[in-house]
């Protein structure tokens, strides 16, 4: 999840800026910033299950490699339309990466484990969204907006090569819980 963040975050800080200089008033940076949240607001709850009956590992590649959309639209075609095809697609494709990878961390074990595990998940998120704002920035300031969403596309991409990997290794995490995990978790 740590670099799916950093594309996440790129583009938190991004977005807005480009709508700016875009011409948009407030008042559409403000819609555009909203965006990501509302598919998720009414998803969310059947997300949960979809990912408990899939397994955790398929989620999480659809979550990653839907997430790399978002930035893959604005780089190949920056306007306001993909600005707001973007911010709708990142809603909800990071919210199957978010439960998929909070269920996988919760699949590894229980007790000081957990803890341990979810203090690790919790570490790389903010690393994730320490580093993305920073990136974009310097991004934006040495080769432009197109430029800075197509290196949060990368790093996006390279989030779903990761989940690509893990992916066996989430459903063997829920087999090694045993008792701990859900049916349908792994």
């Amino acid at each position: 999840m740590g670099a799916s963040t950093v594309s996440q975050s790129m583009l938190a800080t991004g977005v807005p800026l480009f709508a700016v200089a875009l011409g948009l008033v407030p008042l559409w940076v403000g819609v555009l910033v909203a965006l990501p949240n509302v598919l998720p607001v009414f998803l969310a709850m059947r997300a949960g299950g979809w990912i408990d009956r899939g397994g955790a590992g398929r989620w999480l590649l659809v979550g990653a490699a839907g997430m790399a959309s978002a930035p893959l639209a604005l780089a190949l075609a920056p306007s306001v339309p993909a600005l707001a095809w973007a911010q709708l697609a990142l809603g909800v494709f990071q919210l199957f990466a978010a439960l998929a990878s909070q269920s996988y961390v919760a699949d590894l074990g229980g007790g000081r484990a957990l803890e341990r595990n979810y203090a690790t998940y919790a570490t790389l998120l903010s690393a994730g969204r320490l580093v993305g704002p920073l990136a974009v920035g310097v991004a934006i300031d040495a080769a432009g907006f197109r430029a800075a969403f197509a290196v949060a596309a990368g790093v996006a991409l390279l989030s779903a090569a990761l989940a690509w990997t893990v992916r066996g290794g989430v459903a063997a995490a829920g087999v090694a819980a045993g008792a701990g995990a859900a049916p349908g978790r792994a």
